[in-house]
């Protein structure tokens, strides 16, 4: 009952946290719009045109239409959306599918805890400690909270059927990474991780490969054999910035915007305290979820390295680490009075870090009064419903202003850094667009996107007038 009690408290928590509104970034609006295209009968589908990948271009609408062909979903995993799709206002069901899999995720945790250790002030605090330290990271328009569930009970049901073989465990976690990888494809790691905890049960690992892989490996054949993929090929950028990673380490101890120097110090504590418990432990769930960690810090920079150099090391790529080593470190410290006081104070600073951020409602990207009340946002609201508009920001545009545009061309494709072939055509088409039906270029300010032309070179590349200027953007029309 006390588990149970911690669970609807983490619920709570991310329903006040998005009191103000749910937060939205540039991934939510592919998934908000593919869940409105699924609402509508239309079928895994975005209705505005994202920025191109492969053979995917810029979207110019059809003649006598303003909002872009639909763009099959790719490079995006499907299970996100369908998910937001129930209820027909994503969301609002964002927001509530958000507290009942933290819920979920937290009591499943607790549990797990509970079942190793015995222990229920534990099992407790490992709740506490999810519940206050993950409630902003979980409170999305996206992914990321049924990939945390997901996540926690694939953890839970390998290690329980290490402790004690059954067949509907291992069914349980196959179903669990099966479907975490169709709703976030960076679950991926627990395939791997998966196999490697059951190497010493050869036919089991075996079962849970093959069933756990069959849901991403039938969507990627879908892609394939309907021709929705993208031509969107394997490429090699290496990122050799792992600030990112520092950061996002010892942002688990340390304030926001601490000096690098600190940040390193923190990062590299963590780091040693979790390997000396995993040296020192006699618990092999713990160990073993230390090594999920590492399998998942490997398979994001393979994932970096190889698939999509978008993918950074933040806060919200750790969330299954720092589930996982939150996990491990209660299952693995000592009984000491020592260890229990310096138990007791992580979990009290946890809550007051916490609260701090509850109380005063940091929300982020799209959510911020700033995008909500954006002048430039107010300016596209007052273009003609029959106008085509191209822009930088079609995400933004789409979520605060439900208009579905279509995107200027990137310089390079922002997931492989390759260079548009396509650039110099796509510029064209614009030009050829604007000059024969009524239109706009709208440059949205402010927008870290180096993937695609600044604002100077845009105008340089093609001859447009400013008709509106804002603070944060303008709205050009061709000369």
């Amino acid at each position: 009952m006390c588990l149970v009690l911690l669970a609807v408290l983490a619920a709570a928590l991310v329903l006040y946290a998005s009191r103000h509104g749910v937060e939205t970034s540039a991934d939510s609006s592919v998934y908000v719009g593919t869940a409105n295209s699924v609402a509508a009968g239309h079928g895994l589908n975005v209705p505005f045109r994202y920025y191109p990948l492969g053979h995917v271009g810029i979207g110019t609408p059809p003649p006598g239409a303003s909002a872009p062909p639909p763009t099959p979903l790719v490079v995006y995993a499907p299970l996100g959306p369908l998910l937001l799709a129930i209820g027909g206002h994503p969301i609002g069901t964002g927001r509530v599918e958000d507290a009942l899999f933290v819920a979920l995720g937290v009591l499943v945790a607790g549990a797990l805890v509970l079942a190793e250790t015995d222990e229920l002030w534990l099992a407790a605090a490992a709740e506490i400690v999810l519940s206050f330290s993950l409630v902003f990271l979980l409170s999305d328009v996206g992914t990321t909270s049924a990939a945390f569930f997901l996540a926690v009970v694939a953890l839970a049901a390998v290690l329980r059927h290490l402790e004690a073989p059954r067949t509907a465990l291992l069914v349980v976690a196959a179903l669990a990474i099966g479907l975490g990888t169709v709703e976030r494809f960076a679950s991926g790691g627990l395939i791997v991780w998966g196999v490697l905890a059951l190497r010493h049960r050869r036919r089991d690992a075996i079962t849970l490969f093959v069933l756990s892989s069959l849901p991403v490996g039938g969507w990627w054949a879908y892609e394939q054999v309907s021709g929705r993929s993208t031509g969107h090929y394997l490429g090699f950028h290496l990122q050799p910035d792992l600030h990112d990673g520092v950061r996002t380490i010892a942002g688990w101890i340390l304030p926001s915007n601490s000096p690098l120097k600190l940040e390193v110090v923190g990062a590299a504590a963590v780091v040693a305290v979790v390997a000396l418990l995993a040296v020192r432990t006699r618990s092999r769930t713990a160990r073993l979820l230390v090594g999920f960690a590492l399998v998942q810090v490997v398979i994001l920079e393979i994932a970096i390295t190889l698939f999509d150099a978008g993918v950074t090391l933040d806060p919200i790529e750790f969330i299954p680490i720092f589930t996982a080593l939150v996990l491990a470190v209660a299952c693995a410290l000592p009984r000491t009075r020592a260890l229990t006081v310096i138990a007791v104070v992580v979990v009290a600073a946890s809550v007051l870090a916490g609260s701090v951020d509850l109380v005063t409602n940091p929300t982020r990207q799209y959510a911020q009064p700033a995008w909500v009340h954006s002048p430039i946002m107010a300016d596209v609201r007052e273009l003609a419903a029959r106008a085509v508009v191209y822009t930088n920001a079609p995400d933004a545009i789409y979520l605060l202003d439900h208009r579905a545009t279509s995107s200027i061309p990137e310089t390079v494709d922002f997931s492989t850094l390759k260079p548009n072939p396509a650039f110099e055509a796509q510029l064209r088409e614009i030009k050829r667009t604007l000059s024969e039906r009524q239109g706009y270029v709208v440059y949205v300010r402010g927008l870290d996107r180096s993937f695609v032309p600044s604002e100077s070179a845009l105008t340089h590349l093609l001859p447009l007038r400013r008709v509106r200027n804002t603070s944060d953007g303008a709205v050009y029309s061709l000369r």
